[in-house]
């Protein structure tokens, strides 16, 4: 058994080296009648056939697959696994990946900043891995610092989303990164106001702008920045909700105030016509009559007594507060004495 796989091995080397003495046009000739896929794996059996055939492949993929040559010469130079940078060419069969259009921009920060190769590996392997763009490998395998030079140096890649459509303007929110949030704030200050508002606003496969990350990660300071950038403040997403009512669901006091200051609508409804004042006696704040009295000074009459209208229906728990702050007892069939003693 062992001498017919030795046997096999021969004859598999022996062939390999027949392909690779031929002429290249020849070589490329043959080459020419597979498929796209096909080629690709059969140029990846043997570094020295792959680099034999770098310039046939690329122009047989086309732009999608250039500086393949600068990276396939890389992996082989630090002896890194094959594999990974198969996952890279098969996936840049169809579009260009960031990894690729931007490799020669990731190799020069190293060389700039005398950073070890291993952690190029890991955001090249985390690329090929998940096929993330190169700035969210960065920030998710925490070298954000890196990750913000590569966009002074790349501004284009804020446009690079990864599966799920998350921009990294959505990421460097949900990681409560402001190293790259900034970096990619100063380059949207550098576009156009519309250009500002159509990047700002997109939402993620999930219906999520960045201000709703910026809402739930309690990031004022982001929110702020986006608010100045064309980040819309009244927008309704699901359930009709809009940002100014997820913070009052949430509880989170300091967001309210920054959404308002913006020119957020306080007497905004969602779909079932429950304004925020409702939201904040069903959500999850802890200081609901703080600030349902910090909010007061905003609502209008009918909000406060639909607010105890619901209230009264459901918790039972913050009427004589609203009853305090101007809501009318009557519209809920109790008396002043009945208000004293919830």
């Amino acid at each position: 058994m062992e001498q017919q796989l030795k046997s096999s091995n021969d004859r598999s080397s022996d062939i390999t080296s027949a392909i690779l003495s031929l002429p290249p046009e020849l070589l490329y000739d043959i080459l020419d009648y597979l498929s796209l896929e096909d080629t690709i794996s059969f140029v990846f059996c043997r570094w020295d056939f792959l680099l034999a055939s770098l310039g046939f492949l690329t122009h047989k993929v086309g732009p999608t697959l250039r500086n393949l040559n600068f990276l396939a010469v890389l992996f082989n130079e630090n002896k890194w696994q094959m594999s990974w940078l198969y996952k890279i060419a098969q996936s840049s069969i169809n579009c260009e990946q960031p990894l690729l259009r931007d490799i020669c921009i990731l190799t020069n920060i190293f060389k700039d900043i005398d950073c070890p190769a291993r952690i190029m590996q890991n955001i090249i392997f985390e690329c090929a891995k998940s096929q993330w763009p190169v700035s969210h490998s960065c920030v998710l395998r925490d070298f954000k610092g890196i990750g913000a030079l590569y966009l002074q140096r790349s501004p284009c890649a804020i446009f690079d989303t990864d599966k799920l459509g998350m921009s990294i303007l959505h990421l460097s929110i949900l990681s409560r990164s402001p190293q790259v949030f900034n970096v990619v704030h100063r380059i949207l200050k550098g576009m156009s106001g519309q250009e500002q508002a159509e990047y700002v606003n997109q939402l993620d496969c999930m219906g999520h702008s960045a201000m709703t990350y910026a809402i739930s990660t309690r990031s004022v300071n982001m929110l702020d920045a986006l608010a100045l950038v064309g980040a819309k403040v009244n927008h309704r997403g699901l359930f009709g909700y809009t940002p100014l009512i997820e913070a009052g669901y949430l509880g989170y006091r300091e967001i309210i105030d920054c959404l308002i200051k913006h020119g957020a609508v306080f007497t905004a409804r969602d779909g079932v016509s429950h304004s925020i004042l409702e939201h904040i006696i069903a959500g999850q704040g802890e200081m609901k009559e703080q600030l349902l009295e910090h909010l007061s000074p905003f609502a209008s009459q009918e909000q406060l007594d639909r607010a105890l209208r619901y209230d009264f229906d459901n918790t039972n728990q913050h009427t004589a507060v609203l009853v305090k702050l101007g809501a009318n007892p009557n519209n809920v069939g109790l008396s002043a004495g009945d208000t004293n003693r919830h």
